[in-house]
C-alpha cells in the first residue's frame, strides 16, 4: 500500500520524515482488513506533499555552485584566446582546437557513462540550427576581442540573458514584469557608457568590435531559446553538447583551412 501511495503521489513518500512514515504504516496495518488498496486513503494521507526543504536547498545550492563554476571558467576564455591570437593564431585556429578538444573529452565522458547519442526524430534540423548559432557566438566574440578590450566585449556578451528574456516575453508570451523591463533598460544604458570610453585596441575598430560583440549576444540568445523551445530540448545535455561542439569543431577547421590553414601544435 505504501508503494502504491508513493507511486500515486510521486516523490512525496521519500520526502516524508521517518516518524510520519511509521505512523502511516501503522495506520495501514491497523486497517488492512477493512481497506482495499488506495480505498479511502485520500482522506487519511497528506495530499500532494511537498519535497523536503533540505533537498530543495541542496538542489538550489548545487545549481548556484555550478553556475559560479561556469562563469569562472568562461572568464578564462578571453585570457587564453587573446594570448593565442597575439601569438599569431587566427580565431578559426583557436576555436578549432578549443572545440575539437572539448568534443573529444565530452565524447569520452559520454561513452564511459554509457550515454545514448541517438538524435530524436525530427531533431536534426533544430540541432544543426542551434549548433550554427552557438558557433556564430564563439567566432563573433573572438573577432570582437581583436577590435576592442576583451573585458568590454565580454561584458556586452553577457547581456544575452536580457535578449533571451525579451524574446521569451514578446515571441513566446511569457509573463512580463517591470523588473525584467527595467533590467533590460539599465543594461543597455550601462553598455552604452562602457562603449563611450577608450576601448579601442591597437589597429582595432571600435564600431566593428561593438557590432561583433552585439552579434554574439543575439547568436547566443537565439541558441538558448532554440535549446529550450525546439525538439532538442528532449535530448540529454551531454550528447547535445557533444553534437554542438563537434559541429563547431568541424566548421572552424574547414574555415581555418580555407583562410590560411590550421597549424599543427606539437604537444611538447
Amino acid at each position: 500500500a505504501a508503494s502504491l501511495w508513493a507511486t500515486r503521489y510521486g516523490s512525496g513518500w521519500s520526502a516524508l520524515p521517518l516518524s510520519r512514515k511509521l505512523s502511516i504504516m501503522n495506520l495501514l496495518r491497523n486497517h488492512s482488513q477493512h481497506l482495499s488498496p488506495l480505498q479511502n486513503l485520500d482522506s487519511r494521507l497528506p495530499q500532494n506533499p511537498q519535497p523536503a526543504e533540505p533537498a530543495n536547498a541542496a538542489s538550489k545550492t548545487g545549481g548556484i555552485i555550478l553556475a559560479a563554476i561556469s562563469s569562472l571558467t568562461f572568464g578564462f576564455v578571453p585570457f587564453f584566446s587573446v594570448t593565442l591570437m597575439d601569438a599569431g593564431f587566427s580565431p578559426f585556429e583557436v576555436l578549432a582546437y578549443r572545440w575539437g578538444v572539448a568534443t573529444l573529452v565530452l565524447l569520452a565522458v559520454g561513452l564511459l557513462m554509457r550515454k545514448s547519442f541517438r538524435v530524436p526524430k525530427g531533431a536534426w534540423l533544430p540541432l544543426l540550427t542551434v549548433s550554427f548559432f552557438c558557433a556564430l557566438t564563439a567566432i563573433s566574440l573572438l573577432i570582437a576581442y581583436e577590435n576592442i578590450a576583451s573585458g568590454v566585449a565580454s561584458t556586452i556578451h553577457f547581456m544575452y540573458p536580457l535578449f533571451v528574456a525579451a524574446v521569451m516575453m514578446t515571441v513566446f508570451h511569457e509573463p512580463r514584469s517591470w523588473v525584467k523591463i527595467g533590467a533590460i533598460i539599465l543594461s543597455l544604458v550601462g553598455a552604452g557608457f562602457l562603449a563611450g570610453g577608450d576601448i579601442r585596441l591597437e589597429d582595432g575598430n571600435v564600431t566593428a568590435g561593438i557590432l561583433w560583440a552585439a552579434l554574439s549576444v543575439i547568436a547566443y540568445g537565439t541558441y538558448i531559446v532554440g535549446v529550450r523551445k525546439t525538439a532538442v530540448q528532449n535530448m540529454p545535455t551531454l550528447p547535445l553538447t557533444v553534437y554542438v561542439m563537434g559541429f563547431g569543431a568541424v566548421s572552424f577547421t574547414l574555415l581555418g583551412m580555407l583562410s590560411g590553414g590550421v597549424r599543427w601544435v606539437p604537444l611538447s
